[in-house]
């Protein structure tokens, strides 16, 4: 299964990862870090004035419109291309923000499941991410509790997607 988790800043993307992860044998990679490392870090650095990949990724928050043009014109005329190199090595992928990439990354079976995350707690993005978590999500999960309640969902439903490995 190649899965691609979507949903907008704080909202739990990373942690749902991090989950899924620990209680299957899926391998994850992030796309903001490998994105720095294959060519943002280059374009940004001096932009910015960062001296490591950790601390543009520290600051991501500040320039989320910059990352999101950046990935675009990467990705182009390809849209799956910084999808492919990650899924290279990994099972999922998350925080794809482009539905253009989503729909093409689709299209051509670079995924075939999307996990979407959503808290209603918490504001959505806006320009940053253009991706309706609620629309594409096979499965959505709604993060509006604890860390310990959010565990639970995801063992639920790696169970029922035949993921789940026992610790």
């Amino acid at each position: 299964m190649k899965i691609v988790v979507i949903g907008h800043k704080q909202h739990g993307k990373d942690t749902l990862a991090e989950l899924i992860t620990k209680h299957s044998n899926l391998r994850c990679s992030g796309s903001s870090v490998k994105a720095l490392e294959l060519f943002l870090f280059d374009i940004l650095a001096d932009k910015y004035g960062y001296k490591t990949i950790e601390e543009a990724y520290e600051d991501r928050d500040s320039c989320r419109q910059d990352w999101f043009e950046s990935i675009a014109k990467y990705n182009t005329p390809d849209p799956t291309k910084l999808a492919r190199q990650i899924m290279e090595e990994n099972d999922i992928y998350v925080g794809i923000r482009n539905p253009i990439e989503l729909d093409a990354c689709l299209e051509e079976g670079v995924f075939n499941f999307v996990i979407g995350i959503f808290d209603p707690r918490k504001p959505l993005e806006g320009l940053s991410n253009k991706i309706d978590v609620h629309k594409y999500s096979d499965l959505l999960i709604t993060n509006d509790g604890n860390l310990q309640e959010l565990e639970e969902k995801v063992v639920y439903s790696l169970k029922h997607l035949g993921l789940w490995k026992e610790n």
